[in-house]
């Protein structure tokens, strides 16, 4: 089975007979959507099973027709951002409302697109000669021996703008057993990650890097104080948490400067960033995405750089002026990390977002108080409050788990997100000694 048949014809969330029911409009944006990319997604794979003129074919071109007419009835055109397999719409990450999107993700990555917007008018016609099109056959059906990827008139395809990745390191086996055995690297480890790595980690990796990593698996333990079952154990976060250590070691440089600053934000960013993947993966979210989210965890407090270290530990309370003084790391995060290309575009969003509420009137910065803020920076946030809790302060003890959680709880629909706090309970279940 070739790569685009394994991405198209295997299940899809569509509904009864191959399509999804149609019992009555969508009455909310994200119903339009889940219900549009559904009938795309049938559309595509019916396209490899039958011949074009097939009323299997032709009725999901047509529900897919009035699908587009619905998401319309809400924007004047939708456009699909695809990162890394993960499919965004203004931004929020849309891989958890269902398996169509997912398979959406896979479909644009594998032929290169990074965005595909589709815009109102869009009919069944222009629809069924572009799905032909993208699977490799021509109007009669005939396989052309090529996939032609090409905008329509009402359909336009791009890429995402912004510095390439960075290029992925190679571990070998034996280096990462050792790591995940041990929380950490001996010399010996070091040689082998460096031989694995060419010479992209250079003289990155030391043993501060290596404290780094130990850190990582305590915080793992100690981010929840119940032993659940085997879904996700320490092992696997740790060896993601490994992953974008490697693949990323040249940003780690910025940490260094933020735990020469301030200890307690540099273990605070690492325990955030570990809640952050376990969130994500409690969303069933792919695993480049669950990683970016990491990263956008680990880096939210960098801004903290720029602030007086007395101040940061200043016991409560605090005047108007020193307030505006700390509030100043969230757009001094976001402009340290748009310096670094490589750095996922959620992370920057994230360091900007992560002290504005849910509803979008309240926190900080108040010139980006627009609109509700991104769902990452909301997992950010959560993550943040919840460490901060749980860590003992100068005025005051740290909180346990269920009381940190229910200040939570009676913060939702306010400042957070009620639907993500829900999953942020229950990803702590995620995290096992």
């Amino acid at each position: 089975m070739s790569k685009l048949e394994d991405i198209l014809t295997s299940d899809t969330d569509i509904g009864e007979g191959g399509f999804i029911k149609d019992d009555e409009p969508p009455a909310t944006l994200d119903e339009a959507v889940t219900r549009l990319t559904s009938l795309l997604m049938a559309s595509l794979r019916n396209a490899l099973i039958y011949a074009p003129n097939h009323s299997q074919f032709q009725h999901a071109l047509d529900l897919a027709e009035k699908a587009v007419q619905q998401v319309c009835n809400f924007l004047p055109e939708i456009a699909f951002v695809c990162m890394e397999k993960e499919i965004l719409l203004n931004g929020r990450p849309l891989n958890g409302l269902g398996l169509q999107f997912v398979k959406l993700g896979s479909f644009l990555d594998s032929i290169g697109v990074g965005v595909l917007t589709i815009k109102k008018g869009l009919d069944a016609e222009e629809l069924k000669g572009f799905i032909l099109h993208m699977v490799g056959k021509n109007e009669e059906g005939l396989p052309t021996g090529k996939r032609v990827v090409r905008s329509t008139p009402h359909i336009a395809l791009g890429r995402v703008k912004g510095g390439q990745a960075s290029k992925k390191l190679r571990l070998s086996h034996q280096a990462i057993v050792g790591l995940l055995a041990q929380g950490a690297v001996n010399q010996d480890d070091l040689s082998a990650l460096k031989a694995s790595g060419g010479q992209v980690c250079g003289e990155r990796l030391t043993q501060i890097d290596a404290s780094l990593l130990n850190r990582a698996k305590q915080a793992v333990k100690a981010s929840s104080g119940v032993k659940t079952d085997d879904r996700v154990s320490t092992r696997e976060t740790l060896m993601n948490f490994v992953y974008y250590f490697i693949r990323y070691s040249d940003l780690f440089s910025i940490l260094h400067h933020l735990k020469n600053h301030d200890e307690l934000s540099f273990k605070h960013s690492i325990n955030v960033a570990l809640l952050c993947a376990d969130q994500a993966r409690s969303l069933n979210l792919p695993v480049d995405a669950a990683r970016d989210i990491a990263l956008a965890g680990l880096f939210h407090d960098i801004g903290k750089v720029a602030v007086d270290y007395a101040l940061l530990n200043k016991p409560l309370p605090l005047s108007d002026g020193e307030k505006l003084k700390i509030a100043i790391h969230c757009e001094e995060g976001a402009r340290i990390l748009t310096q670094y290309p490589q750095i996922p575009a959620v992370a920057v969003v994230a360091a900007l977002e992560h002290h504005i509420h849910f509803g979008g009137k309240r926190g900080y910065p108040r010139r980006h108080r627009i609109g509700r803020p991104h769902a990452v920076s909301q997992m950010v946030a959560l993550a943040d409050v919840y460490d901060s809790l749980r860590t003992a302060k100068p005025y005051r003890p740290a909180f346990p788990m269920d009381r940190a959680l229910e200040v939570i709880e009676k913060r939702c629909a306010r400042q957070f997100d009620p639907f993500l706090a829900a999953n942020f309970a229950r990803s702590l279940q995620f995290a096992q000694e």
